[in-house]
């Protein structure tokens, strides 16, 4: 075969997602007519066609086929500079083939995406969000990472505060944003921006949101001020119609009386380790004494009660408190809600146990005020069986206060229902 093949040009110069053409020239000096047909090799093979892709060309006549290089605009396709070949094969004679040589530059390109995990949260100080970053393009990204805030109200460190991110890879950093005040009434929203910046690079944003949330909720305003209502009513039917009803039945069963011989009554003082209801103080886990405190006992007439509960533990130690005394004979203990209160939004765990067993668990860094175990069904307790809720501490939330020289401590409230039936 006795052909002269020329490329022109013989270099070329494409951005992904672009196409740029050439021209194959095919001279034939043979002495017979005969079909040529080409084939790209290289790196750039899926990426190159050829128009037509076969010529038929007589004894000393030339034609010519377009050549056409598409990179995609993906990143794997990386920017750089390559070789590739153009064969011509007779059809007749498929092993007599001659090849022609050409360069093809692949230019980079810029593709980067930025979102936030967690678009809004909610919190009274500080929320830590998940900043995640996408290299879409066909060069490596290094970016710095910046809090854009035009309310001033914030402050925000990344972790880490750059990313070094290949083609077609991505990386994630935390972003710890913090208030500079405390919120005491109403709840605010907190715009702000998360920016990706590189020099002589197209930066990338994305948004978010902090819900600041005030020390003192609405919902524990409404507590408070409930409560004090209730008591008030309490109060206001004890001193204007039960104590002077009691008062006039005394003064009539005394008119009556008329036994002149005093009457003697006498008392059995408490012991010294007695302890009431409201006693608190932390339980040793290990210990195997009864706990310190003397629950709450339960008035068979009525069977039910509504107790509220304060539990106190400081970092890495656990508080035990008993619900009810040891279940009668013959009856059944069943726990209706637990309301559990969460105001410094302290870490830990809190649990509801039937004697050492755990039946129910909230971890406490998830209740930012309160939260209402989601009851299918009341939690029971058998005749012998006691009722005790624990919290176990592990870190302080950041609106606690603790003493000079001391640890700040888990303080939380549970309020529980229950009521006291028949067994079955």
């Amino acid at each position: 075969m006795t052909i002269r093949v020329e490329l022109t040009p013989d270099e070329v110069i494409v951005a992904p997602g672009d196409e740029e053409t050439l021209t194959l020239t095919v001279e034939s000096s043979d002495e017979a007519a005969d079909t040529y047909g080409f084939v790209a090799t290289g790196l750039s093979r899926g990426w190159t066609t050829i128009e037509p892709p076969s010529l038929r060309l007589l004894p000393g006549a030339s034609g010519t086929a377009i050549v056409t290089v598409r990179p995609p605009r993906l990143p794997s396709v990386g920017a750089g500079s390559s070789s590739f070949e153009i064969k011509v094969f007779p059809l007749r004679d498929p092993d007599s083939e001659t090849t022609v040589d050409g360069t093809l530059t692949i230019l980079g390109f810029d593709d980067r995406l930025i979102h936030i995990a967690q678009p809004v949260l909610a919190a009274r100080r500080t929320a830590r969000y998940d900043i995640v970053f996408d290299n879409v393009g066909n060069v490596r990204a290094s970016t710095r990472l910046t809090l854009i805030d035009n309310t001033r109200r914030l402050k925000g460190t990344f972790d880490p505060p750059s990313l070094g991110v290949e083609p077609g890879m991505t990386a994630t950093a935390r972003l710890s944003v913090r208030t500079k005040g405390l919120r005491w009434r109403r709840t605010r929203t907190l715009p702000f921006s998360v920016q990706a910046t590189q020099d002589n690079h197209r930066s990338t944003e994305t948004t978010a949101n902090l819900v600041q949330h005030p020390v003192i909720s609405t919902r524990q305003t409404g507590w408070f001020f409930g409560l004090l209502a209730l008591g008030g009513l309490v109060g206001g039917g004890w001193y204007g119609a039960v104590r002077p009803a009691i008062n006039r039945a005394v003064d009539r069963a005394v008119a009556k009386t008329a036994v002149s011989t005093p009457v003697t009554v006498s008392s059995t003082p408490l012991g010294p380790n007695f302890t009431g209801p409201n006693s608190t103080g932390p339980i040793d886990p290990s210990a195997t004494a009864a706990p310190s405190t003397v629950a709450t006992a339960i008035d068979d007439s009525i069977g039910s009660m509504s107790v509220a509960i304060q539990l106190t533990a400081t970092p890495g130690a656990s508080f035990v408190k008993q619900i009810t005394d040891v279940v009668p004979a013959g009856k059944v203990l069943q726990i209706r809600d637990v309301v559990f209160f969460n105001p410094n939004h302290d870490s830990g765990v809190f649990n509801v146990q039937r004697d050492n067993e755990v039946v129910e668990i909230i971890p406490t860094e998830n209740v930012s005020v309160s939260s209402s175990l989601q009851l299918l069904l009341p939690i029971t307790f058998a005749a012998g069986q006691k009722a005790s809720v624990s919290l176990a501490c592990k870190s302080a939330g950041p609106t606690s206060v603790a003493a000079t020289g001391s640890t700040a401590s888990c303080n939380s409230l549970v309020l529980v229902t229950a009521k006291l039936v028949d067994a079955p």
